[in-house]
């Protein structure tokens, strides 16, 4: 029996206008290939790409197999703090009790509430943010047994 764990996932977030990228799975799509005539060609294109589809698909985890924790935030920080470079520099699980002192002003882990899975969340003026201010972002996330045990990594994104 594979026991769960549990990942902290740590991000950043900068107040400002920026565009999202979409990263590519590490597997290539099948390169199309010419076959014997067109039927075989057809044949052996939708079968590769069925088998690819099919090892992607076996990649995603299952709602019953991630529980995602709630988000956290620490901020907002000046663009270039160097709190920042500290705890992104963390080697060790992230505690999210301790507090930080930076200039003359402390900095403590809290609950976001305002930040749901799946929406578009406006950093402008949150908790007195500035234009160019700086939020880390965490959450837990409890990997359950039923996660393939060849898995190696699991994708997210803010």
């Amino acid at each position: 029996m594979i026991a769960q764990k549990t990942l902290i996932i740590f991000g950043f977030a900068f107040v400002c206008s920026a565009g999202a990228q979409q990263s590519g799975t590490s597997e290539k799509e099948p390169v199309f290939a010419k076959h014997g005539d067109w039927v075989q060609t057809l044949v052996a294109n939708r079968e590769a790409l069925f088998q690819w589809e099919t090892r992607q698909d076996a990649r995603v985890p299952t709602d019953n197999q991630l529980t995602w924790g709630p988000w956290f935030i620490l901020g907002p920080l000046a663009p270039k703090s160097p709190l920042v470079g500290q705890l992104c520099g963390e080697t060790q699980l992230l505690d999210l009790s301790r507090g930080y002192r930076e200039g003359n002003k402390d900095f403590v882990w809290e609950r976001c509430p305002e930040i749901k899975d799946g929406q578009v969340c406006d950093l402008t003026g949150l908790r007195g943010a500035a234009p160019n201010s700086l939020f880390l972002l965490c959450r837990s996330v409890t990997v359950g047994s039923g996660y393939g045990p060849n898995t190696r990594s699991v994708e997210l994104s803010l």
